[in-house]
C-alpha cells in the first residue's frame, strides 16, 4: 500500500501501441498533481488503505494560528529536528515516523 487513492481504469484499443495510452495517464497525473500544488492533503485509515479525508485545502500561515507564547517556535523546532533526524532512526533500525 502506498498510501496513494486508487482508481482503475480499462483502456482498449486496436493494435499494440500502448504510448497514447501511458501519455493520456501521465497528462491526467500531471494535470490532478497540479491541482493540489501547494494544498494540505489529509489522509485516513480504511481498513488496509489510506483515503483522502475531504478536499485539498490551501496552506494556512502559522501567523494565522492563535497559539500561546513561544508555542509555535517550539512546534516548528521540533519538526525540524525530526526532518534532520532520518539517519538517526534508520541506523538503530527505527521506524522513521511520528505518533
Amino acid at each position: 500500500n502506498t498510501g496513494k487513492p486508487w482508481e482503475k481504469i480499462q483502456l482498449t484499443a486496436f493494435g499494440r501501441n500502448t504510448v497514447i495510452f501511458q501519455q493520456i495517464l501521465a497528462d491526467a497525473l500531471e494535470m490532478a498533481m497540479k491541482q493540489e500544488e501547494g494544498k494540505t492533503i489529509i489522509f485516513t485509515n480504511w481498513g488496509a488503505e489510506w483515503r483522502q479525508f475531504g478536499a485539498a485545502r490551501s496552506k494556512r500561515s502559522l501567523d494565522s494560528v492563535i497559539l500561546d507564547s513561544g508555542v509555535s517556535e517550539k512546534v516548528v523546532s521540533d519538526v525540524n529536528d525530526w526532518l534532520r533526524s532520518q539517519e538517526w532512526y534508520a541506523s538503530r533500525g527505527i521506524p522513521y515516523r511520528r505518533g
